[in-house]
């Protein structure tokens, strides 16, 4: 292995030990509003892992099963400097097949996810 893989690998090492440890902080805290602060630290430059909040979703939807998901989901970020504002609204219907981004999205798991272990 080169000094660049070994070096590009060492930094997704930190940057995932740091979301783990963020979202695991985060989960285990019994106050409503210091859990809430601390998922929310855990979704911007200031997380541990470094990841910008584009790159933690990446992470995170990789765990979901696109079929599976619902929701409206409304994003409003106010940009800071000369950066601007980002707004998105997201519709997602459970079991709607017909759409384009969800079949895709299954698609895409469904070959690259792992066989069952499991046999008759």
């Amino acid at each position: 292995m080169d000094s660049d893989s070994a070096s590009w690998m060492r930094k997704m090492s930190v940057e995932a030990a740091g979301l783990v440890r963020d979202i695991a902080e985060a989960s285990a805290e019994t106050d409503p509003v210091l859990r809430a602060e601390k998922f929310a630290k855990t979704f911007s430059h200031e997380s541990r892992s470094g990841l910008s909040h584009r790159d933690v979703m990446r992470v995170l939807v990789q765990f979901a099963d696109p079929m599976d998901l619902s929701g409206d989901f409304v994003s409003a970020i106010e940009g800071m400097g000369s950066a601007p504002d980002a707004r998105a609204h997201y519709v997602l219907k459970k079991e709607r097949s017909e759409v384009p981004v969800l079949r895709e999205a299954g698609a895409a798991r469904a070959r690259f996810a792992e066989g069952s272990i499991l046999t008759d």
